[in-house]
């Protein structure tokens, strides 16, 4: 993708309009679009939000709440690396 966008002169964002244009009309693109995200940010704003255990029958805890909740009492702090966000995530991985 990266050698046919150079070729072509265009970015993958582009040339993946420019594909969806050749099916739908720029305003149902449009409007398709803003419906993906919209969805997409329900699901993060939920998972943010919400504790206790992710739907289905594996019993996994949700941990957004919690790491957004830490990050967020952290934020502005000068001792915090920028790197901390990624350790704070693998400290999590088998709690």
């Amino acid at each position: 993708m990266l050698k046919m966008g150079d070729d072509a002169g265009l970015s993958i964002v582009e040339m993946k309009r420019a594909n969806e244009k050749v099916l739908h009309a720029e305003l149902d693109l449009n409007v398709g679009l803003d419906r993906i995200w919209s969805v997409m940010k329900t699901c993060m704003d939920r998972g943010l939000a919400e504790q206790g255990q992710l739907p289905g029958g594996l019993k996994v805890r949700r941990r957004a709440a919690d790491v957004f909740a830490k990050l967020r009492s952290e934020h502005g702090a000068n001792h915090i690396q920028p790197h901390r966000f990624m350790d704070f995530l693998r400290s999590m991985r088998w709690r």
